[in-house]
């Protein structure tokens, strides 16, 4: 455990004596958040560089079919490539605010907490600028190049290009969303250090916020308010673009109505696309949303139930089974899973639990529309009684299944379930006979 020594920053600021308060947030906790901050800034310096690599080598192809030199390509790339690499310069003159990262560096500065994490915190933040100045300046070379490239052949390039500045430009909005909702401890010391009256005086005047512009009671930096317009220069501005017999107020929120339609117009457009971000270009493509999800992120956890009635050689049984599925793209879902079959006796005057069989099973999930998708699937079950594993290891006693069926998966409140029919077309050959159709009920974990 560490102590939050604000207390110094506090009297520093002269603003209240903090002597009666105190607390505490563990070693661990801080460490993580430290780690959290250092694997951040690795991820989007990782996808700069994978997407400038990629985007090069399909230029050098565009060149060569095109008969350019790759001297002013190989110049350009290379001054990204150093934007990349470089956490504490901005050679694209871009500028990329998140609030939460201020607040939380503000927040740890005011409370002296190690100064390790502040500057994890200032590194992401700069890197994120960086990545993003890059992302601008890919997408307005793309442009340039959709202008003078006029080959036929080059058009598959051009369009690969367009789809690795789209992914680029969604993964950095994905980190962006990361930061924007930082964990519990983020947001506990931030609250903490909101708390205290004189953290509004601090943040004022030390916040990244306050440099920007003009707060009340902060010291702005001179620089950045240099070039803004003036309220005279706006008011004047305003008086000439309206008409002269018009009343200004209604003329204004006419314009503001319409601008606001068109605006929602665009952001339907963009979600239906796959959009969400102000950051994003409406693509040319279909994209697929789960190639800028971490792989942890495309994996499905699910658990299914089958029942089935009773037979000459097994008791009422149901088939529990546990699958993790990996999400290729929007569409499709391919995964592996493995099954208990519980007995329970003949009938409610005999219940008996026993172990029944097992199974492993393979499956491919492809949308047809809607909630339907085809289901297909092979599997391998042990449909004997069995009281141990090791009788599981003879294979001559495990039995295969093909299965292709239908799957209709809904939503019940926040968890999805699915309802599957599936034919095992070949059960008919299989000793003893197992049932042919399958019906399982199951749901997303």
């Amino acid at each position: 455990m560490i102590c939050l020594g604000y207390q110094q920053a506090v009297h520093a600021q002269g603003k209240a004596d903090t002597s009666n308060i105190q607390t505490t947030f563990p070693e661990k906790a801080l460490d993580r958040l430290a780690r959290s901050g250092a694997g951040m800034e690795q991820a989007i310096h990782h996808s700069s560089q994978k997407t400038i690599r990629k985007i090069r080598r399909i230029e050098r192809k565009i060149s060569r079919l095109a008969g350019l030199s790759d001297s002013s390509t190989a110049s350009y790339y290379q001054k990204l490539e150093t934007a990349a690499d470089s956490a504490s310069r901005n050679l694209f003159n871009f500028s990329s605010y998140i609030p939460s990262i201020d607040s939380l560096q503000t927040s740890l500065r005011f409370l002296g907490v190690r100064s390790d994490i502040t500057d994890n915190l200032s590194a992401v933040q700069q890197r994120y600028t960086g990545a993003a100045g890059i992302g601008q300046s890919l997408g307005q070379r793309y442009e340039v190049l959709c202008k003078m490239i006029n080959i036929p052949a080059a058009g598959k390039y051009l369009r690969s290009i367009d789809k690795e500045i789209y992914y680029y430009r969604r993964q950095l909005a994905e980190y962006k969303s990361m930061l924007a909702d930082p964990d519990k401890l983020a947001r506990r010391l931030v609250d903490y250090a909101r708390q205290m009256p004189a953290f509004r005086d601090f943040f004022l005047k030390n916040s990244s916020l306050s440099s920007l512009f003009r707060l009340p009671g902060g010291t702005p930096d001179p620089a950045a308010l240099a070039g803004l317009q003036t309220r005279a220069q706006v008011q004047g501005m305003v008086n000439a673009a309206i008409p002269a017999n018009a009343d200004p107020q209604q003329y204004l929120q006419g314009q503001l109505a319409a601008a606001q339609a068109e605006l929602d117009k665009l952001k339907n457009r963009i979600n239906q696309l796959g959009g969400g971000s102000s950051e994003l270009s409406m693509p040319s493509f279909r994209p697929n949303n789960q190639r800028t999800k971490s792989f942890w992120k495309r994996l499905e956890a699910g658990m299914d139930i089958q029942s089935q009635r009773p037979n000459q050689l097994l008791p009422v049984t149901s088939d529990i089974a546990l699958s993790l599925g990996y999400r290729l793209n929007d569409n499709s879902t391919i995964g592996i899973g493995a099954g208990y079959k519980l007995g329970w006796g003949q009938n409610f005057s005999h219940i008996r639990f026993t172990s029944e069989g097992f199974s492993l099973r393979s499956f491919l999930d492809i949308k047809v529309k809607g909630g339907f998708w085809a289901s297909g699937g092979f599997e391998y079950n042990y449909q004997q009684s069995f009281s141990g594993i090791a009788e599981l290891q003879d294979l001559s006693r495990w039995q295969k299944s093909a299965l292709l069926g239908i799957t209709k998966k809904y939503r019940i409140g926040k968890k999805q379930g699915k309802l599957q029919l599936l034919w095992d077309f070949i059960s008919y050959d299989q000793v003893p006979k197992t049932q042919p159709l399958k019906f399982r009920v199951g749901y997303q974990l």
